[in-house]
């Protein structure tokens, strides 16, 4: 515990020696005019005796820094000595003056009190000088003086903030300072308080300045931030010492100081900041209450967006990182954290924290579609969406069809919004990546034909789509080339959900049937396409309403920032109700990572699981082994998920079956001798496949390059027949 003794001793008529923990210091003159004379500077002391009305100000001695001398305290003792020894000679002198005449007296101290008061000034000057040359931060130094014990009992009590939590909470807070320092810039800031119609009041006073309004919103707003997560307000914790410091700064703290400076901050500025959240405490509870969560927003959001985004980056990312300072995120801070990314601006706007240069997100708004729609066009609009892909060649073989087709289909896709203009063999950028933006823009497009997965309906006037005819699902299956085994699961299937509703109909007991599977295999054995027959075989079977299927993969449901991967995850289960989830590769959900949020994502899909267990069917892929231990690893999965469905590589023969087939959609025919030279290229790279074996891929690359090739011959020739163009000959085939 600190010692404050402190005792003072008269010596002389006006001059008291003051023994304290500092040392020894002179005061020198009556009560309410002194001056006082120590190791800590000279003191000019001026008072009304008895009416309590003080003041004491400082006019020589050392400045606001911290000597690094260890013997500065024994200089100023010794100094005070010398004045009291200056002083006895001064008022024996006096006194022999006096005897004299009663004016010389008078002078002869006057003359000395006021040398005395010119040479602390300058002594003071000079140590000014000195520490402005060596930049030691007045505040700090000082600081570290008034508060050495609590800053010693800082560094013995322990604390569980790690240096990486330390670089990243103090990063973060000192984007928040940067923030008040602009906001500080604002033009019209006046005009701009006063709009908010609010009494800026601290400690009882009213506040006139502007940086000390700006300054308090700031602490009412990140102290929300704080309280907004569930939080009691507790700077001695690790989640609370992200406020602590955000205060710290706004109280001359130096930004940058390194993690073993921790003592200190927590030392030198708890006290202070512990008043001022009392003061803002009772701010909060007498401001008026507006729609906006901050009061920044509404000071910012209508005269600065730019800066009121970076605000709400920079409190989400302060509110992100004190959530996760447990390495656990409770649903009352994941509720508070999505409700500060939706914040809401001009419109329905969604804060995006990763990508600050982002342009906020505006409301969808139906575009106009010079040609009727290809009946095609929402799955072609998903698929480009979910691979990012927006080339049109790849657009054609994927969904097999012509190239002006998927030319067409390209360019109502960039009349939709959701691509670019060409740019040729690049490509065209994709500028939709949120697959539920899609869905909102294809249920303004499509109303007539939309699976619409919210149940809205919508009268927007688009044009009616002339619909394909209608296929059985399964003869598409059957339709397929190879997977034999594929087909007798799904087969089996389907006819015992086919009995257990007959069952069910006749009033007899039926099992309960799991509708969910697990796609095993390596890629490229047509995982995907099965899923999307599946989901039409649960809508024919009225499993599912609408039966269409939205495919994504870790990228779509795990987001980087704490809090988002649950609404991310709850955002691609809205748009599969009522027909099929296909997650791809969904083993790595799980990551050995101590800060990855796939499980996150994991428990979102399980909930789900169960709260619509009659309007979602999950289906995972992946690969054999990795899906086998992902399953295990959660007792929610395997309950879920006890349908496994293997899918065996292609073979050689049914490889070059599915190159011949592609051959015929796009009027291809081999030439004399190319057939058998793919066929044994085919069972080379089945003979030699390892675990990267592309399968159903390998064709699709191997297709593509003979078509380049044969582009390359064929541009020699002058004379172009239609058996020419349509003729692949051996040398055409990318093969050794």
């Amino acid at each position: 515990m600190a010692w404050t003794w402190r005792k003072r001793k008269s010596i002389l008529p006006g001059v008291r020696l003051n023994f304290g923990k500092r040392g020894i210091s002179t005061t020198i003159g009556p009560r309410g005019a002194s001056m006082t004379f120590g190791p800590n500077g000279t003191y000019l002391n001026t008072s009304i005796p008895g009416t309590g009305l003080y003041n004491r100000r400082r006019i020589g001695g050392k400045n606001n820094t911290t000597m690094t001398n260890d013997n500065s305290g024994c200089k100023g003792t010794f100094l005070s000595f010398l004045s009291v020894v200056l002083w006895f000679l001064v008022v024996s002198t006096a006194l022999l003056g006096f005897a004299i005449n009663t004016w010389v007296g008078c002078a002869f101290i006057g003359v000395v009190i006021l040398s005395h008061i010119i040479v602390a000034i300058i002594a003071n000057h000079r140590e000014n000088a000195a520490s402005r040359s060596v930049s030691i931060d007045p505040s700090s130094s000082l600081r570290e003086a008034l508060y050495q014990d609590e800053i010693k009992k800082a560094e013995n009590t322990p604390h569980d903030i790690t240096k990486d939590y330390y670089k990243q909470v103090t990063k973060v807070a000192e984007e928040l300072y940067a923030d008040y320092e602009r906001v500080l810039k604002t033009p019209n800031l006046d005009s701009l308080i006063e709009s908010l119609g609010i009494t800026f009041k601290m400690n009882g006073r009213i506040t006139t300045s502007n940086s000390d309004k700006i300054r308090l919103l700031f602490w009412v707003d990140v102290t929300r931030c704080y309280t907004g997560l569930g939080h009691l307000i507790d700077l001695d914790s690790k989640e609370g010492f992200g406020l602590l410091y955000f205060i710290a700064l706004t109280q001359g703290c130096s930004q940058g100081k390194p993690f073993s400076e921790l003592a200190f901050i927590k030392g030198a500025y708890q006290k202070d900041a512990e008043s001022i959240l009392k003061s803002v405490k009772a701010f909060i509870d007498t401001a008026p209450t507006y729609s906006e969560i901050f009061l920044l927003s509404r000071l910012l959001a209508s005269n600065d967006s730019k800066l009121h985004r970076k605000f709400l980056v920079d409190i989400y990312r302060f509110a992100s990182i004190t959530a996760k300072a447990d390495n656990t995120v409770t649903s009352e801070e994941a509720e508070w954290l999505s409700n500060i990314m939706k914040m809401q601006g001009n419109g329905n706007q969604e804060i995006v924290p990763e990508m600050d240069d982002e342009p906020i997100k505006s409301p969808v708004v139906r575009p106009v579609i010079t040609s009727q729609l290809d009946p095609m066009f929402a799955d072609v609009a998903r698929w480009v969406v979910a691979k990012q892909e927006g080339s049109t060649s790849r657009i054609q073989r994927q969904f097999e069809i012509g190239y002006n087709r998927a030319g067409n289909l390209s360019d109502q896709l960039q009349e939709a919004g959701i691509v670019g203009p060409n740019k040729g063999v690049k490509g065209r950028d994709v500028l939709i990546q949120d697959p539920q933006k899609l869905e909102e823009l294809l249920m303004l497009l499509l109303q007539d034909d939309y699976s619409n997965p919210t149940g809205s309906s919508f009268s927007t006037g688009a044009k009616p789509i002339s619909k394909p005819k209608s296929q059985n699902p399964s003869k598409m299956l059957d339709s397929l080339i190879g997977l034999e085994s594929v087909k007798k699961e799904v087969e089996t299937l389907t006819n015992f959900i086919k009995i257990q509703q007959t069952r069910e109909a006749k009033g007899l007991k039926t099992s309960a049937v799991s509708y969910h599977c697990v796609f095993t295999g390596n890629p490229g054995t047509g995982k995907t396409t099965v899923a999307r027959i599946l989901a039409k075989i649960y809508k024919n079977l009225g499993v599912v309403s609408k039966g269409h299927l939205i495919e994504t993969d870790r990228a779509g449901l795990v987001a980087e920032y704490v809090g988002q991967t649950a609404v991310k995850t709850n955002k691609i289960i809205d748009s599969a109700l009522d027909g099929v989830l296909f997650i791809d590769e969904a083993y790595s959900l799980i990551s050995k990572s101590e800060n990855d949020y796939g499980k996150e994502a994991i428990a979102t899909l399980l909930k789900r699981m169960e709260d619509n267990r009659d309007r979602l069917i999950v289906i995972l892929a992946g690969y054999t082994k990795e899906m086998k231990d992902f399953i295990d690893s959660n007792p929610g999965l395997q309950s879920r998920f006890n349908r496994y469905i293997e899918f065996p590589d292609y073979s050689a023969e049914e490889l070059l079956q599915i190159f011949e087939v592609s051959m015929k959609k796009y009027d291809y025919h081999f030439g004399e001798g190319t057939k058998e030279a793919l066929q044994q290229y085919f069972k080379n790279e089945v003979a030699h496949k390892d675990a990267n074996f592309g399968n159903g891929r390998l064709v699709r690359n191997v297709f593509e390059k003979t078509l380049e090739r044969q582009a390359n011959r064929l541009a020699q020739e002058v004379n172009l027949t239609t058996d020419k163009l349509s003729q692949i000959e051996p040398e055409d085939l990318p093969i050794k």
